[in-house]
């Protein structure tokens, strides 16, 4: 298997992109796979720096930007207000749980506003 070359460069950006260690969603991080820890904390890092800075504009200033990249209608009025979690566990249908107990599903981003409700799963 051949490995990635990364410069000193990009290496020294992705040790600079942390999660505030201070922060809850700190404690909600899901495990990193076997052979991916370093990759795979980098996206945690990275999405949760991404969408920390969101939560903290104007939801109408990215918020219909984010609908049409991801090809969707957007939503009928310009939300005013929004929270974003990270890595929430949402509760499955109970009829998901007739043939055996099923973990709960975890979104990577939820975001809410008065209009609507995403769930991302990067």
């Amino acid at each position: 298997m051949l490995g990635t070359v990364r410069s000193p460069r990009i290496e020294a950006v992705r040790e600079q992109i942390v999660i505030a260690p201070h922060h809850p969603d700190s404690l909600r991080r899901p495990s990193p796979r076997l052979g991916a820890i370093e990759d795979d904390r980098f996206r945690q890092n990275l999405l949760w720096n991404v969408f920390r800075t969101f939560e903290l504009l104007p939801p109408a200033f990215w918020l219909r930007r984010l609908q049409a990249r991801l090809h969707m209608d957007p939503v009928q009025g310009a939300p005013h207000t929004v929270r974003v979690d990270l890595w929430r566990a949402l509760a499955l249908p109970f009829a998901h749980h007739l043939d055996g107990v099923r973990p709960d599903v975890v979104a990577d981003v939820v975001i809410e506003t008065e209009h609507a409700v995403w769930t991302l799963m990067l």
